[in-house]
């Protein structure tokens, strides 16, 4: 019972102190969500036209849903995502973006600090809301407050986050490069539970805090370790997330101990931190990586602000152990994005994010955001 009681109020101190500084993860205002895969979720939003580009190939919500959730779509329908249709209008505008100018990386910080402390108003939506029969509301919300986000200038910024990264790792007996996989963590492969919401959990990471230590109880999505498995073979993994660096570190050494699957790792630090409320994980900061190669998967759809077309958005994941979610984004990576020239085409054409933000905002894209 004495240990208990001091795991307790380590959890206790962890939530107090160490929440915002450490980790970013919203926790769901009620005790659990059901985060299924949920084709009619899709549907409805066809339905509210707010998906409604597949209308433009065939009018087959159906259809589309299994593109999205059972991927195993029939060859030869229509509604199959072609990543060499350029004769659609979003593929073209797609393929003809110009890339981002690297540049070198600048040695002072005073744009950071500009960012941390710049002021905006805007509808921020938590992404606890991101959970299955809500992904009409979150989606259309989230998308029509970034507005303001678009509208900051991030070149200066750009140029304090690069980094240099090795050269790209190349396929399995090809000469072609692996495309490159970016995974959040939290709410996206783990949760940890903080406030002690659930009686499971799969974990206890420890870390030191101030040279004090910490203990926190984690839960494992489902299926993330074959996920991992399956997706390193013929991906580029890193891992990127909001959280700061030694939390991080504690779950990713519990994950992978040998550097198996993450090849690289980024935190808070290499976000783009905006009024240390929306942490922005700008892809452009990733220098000699194409853009077009590149795919983020994560439950906040901040998190991809000034790439939407590179997004892939995943339910928030708590504690729900009949979550099947990893693996219906294992095999629409596997089958669509892996051999597609562009990955931005194929994501623009199954989750229209680029599409909705124009709709429902009457704003133009700056190329250099794509």
């Amino acid at each position: 019972m004495k240990g208990d009681t001091q795991f307790l109020c380590q959890i206790e101190y962890s939530k107090e102190e160490f929440k915002e500084n450490i980790f970013y993860s919203e926790n769901p205002k009620a005790q659990s969500f059901k985060i299924l895969s949920d084709a009619k979720m899709i549907y409805t939003s066809n339905e509210a036209g707010y998906l409604n580009n597949f209308e433009e190939t065939k009018d087959n919500s159906e259809i589309a849903n299994l593109a999205i959730f059972g991927l195993n779509l029939p060859s030869g329908l229509e509604s199959q995502p072609d990543p060499k249709n350029s004769n659609s209008q979003i593929s073209q505008n797609l393929l003809d973006t110009n890339i981002f100018e690297q540049k070198t990386l600048s040695q002072h910080s005073s744009f950071k600090a500009v960012l941390e402390n710049f002021k905006i108003n805007f509808d921020y939506v938590e992404s606890s809301l991101n959970h299955q029969g809500n992904y009409h509301y979150y989606v259309s919300n989230a998308i029509r407050s970034l507005s303001p986000l678009m509208e900051i200038n991030y070149t200066k910024a750009l140029e304090e986050y690069m980094v240099d990264l090795p050269d790209p790792l190349p396929m399995p007996g090809s000469n072609q490069e692996k495309k490159t996989l970016i995974l959040d963590l939290d709410e996206t492969l783990i949760h940890a539970d903080f406030d002690g919401n659930f009686e499971h959990h799969d974990h206890i990471v420890t870390f030191l805090h101030n040279g004090e230590e910490v203990q926190v109880p984690i839960i494992l999505r489902p299926g993330l370790f074959k996920f991992l498995e399956s997706i390193s073979e013929n991906f580029e993994v890193f891992i990127f997330t909001a959280s700061k660096k030694e939390y991080a570190d504690a779950i990713l050494n519990y994950l992978d101990p040998e550097n198996k699957f993450f090849k690289q790792r980024f935190y808070r630090e290499n976000c783009i931190n905006v009024n240390n409320r929306v942490f922005i994980k700008d892809l452009r900061i990733f220098n000699n990586r194409k853009i077009e190669n590149i795919v983020i998967l994560d439950n906040s759809l901040y998190s991809f602000t000034n790439q939407l077309s590179n997004g892939i958005l995943i339910n928030s994941f708590y504690n729900d152990q009949e979550d099947r979610e990893l693996n219906n984004v294992c095999n629409y990576l596997q089958q669509y994005i892996l051999g597609a020239p562009d990955a931005r085409v194929i994501n623009e054409q199954i989750f229209n994010f680029r599409m909705i933000f124009d709709e429902l905002n009457s704003y133009s894209y700056d190329s250099k955001l794509l």
